[in-house]
């Protein structure tokens, strides 16, 4: 898979997690299916935090330290700032990876905050499978709350 293809495949899957994100239900945040489960809230901020924290992740500057200052910086209390925050790192995100060459993302590597050395598509396909989990699980949450979430909406 070329970096085209799998930026687009990132770029439709991001957009069609909004409709997702917007099914929670607010009074619903601090909810959690069992009490070792990330709550709703939890769950959201850390599928939409992703989105930034690992594009900064692939630049190589982030600490153990500094990555969970940023972590926490980018938490939000509630649906509406989410979906801002959401677009907001997701553009920037595009920006990256669209900026980055073809050859940089094939043969490219980087250094995670925790040690690892990954190529950039290495990375960008870890993302996707990281994004896609926290998606799907975000999916089911709502589904157990009752909440209508058309379940196409995770492939579209």
């Amino acid at each position: 898979m070329t970096k085209r293809e799998l930026v687009e495949y990132m770029d439709n899957r991001v957009r069609n997690c909004w409709k997702i994100l917007d099914a929670i239900p607010e009074d619903k945040w601090d909810w959690r299916p069992v009490e070792h489960m990330m709550a709703l809230g939890e769950l959201a901020n850390h599928l939409i935090t992703l989105l930034d924290i690992e594009s900064e992740i692939f630049s190589g500057n982030l600490t153990p330290e500094s990555y969970e200052e940023k972590v926490k910086a980018r938490t939000v209390a509630d649906k509406t700032s989410l979906i801002a925050a959401s677009r907001e790192y997701h553009t920037r995100a595009m920006k990256f990876y669209q900026g980055m060459t073809e050859d940089d993302f094939e043969t490219g590597t980087f250094t995670t905050p925790f040690g690892t050395t990954m190529s950039y598509k290495g990375g960008v396909l870890a993302q996707l499978e990281h994004f896609a989990h926290h998606r799907t699980q975000l999916w089911c949450y709502l589904n157990i709350l009752g909440e209508e979430v058309d379940r196409c909406d995770l492939w579209k």
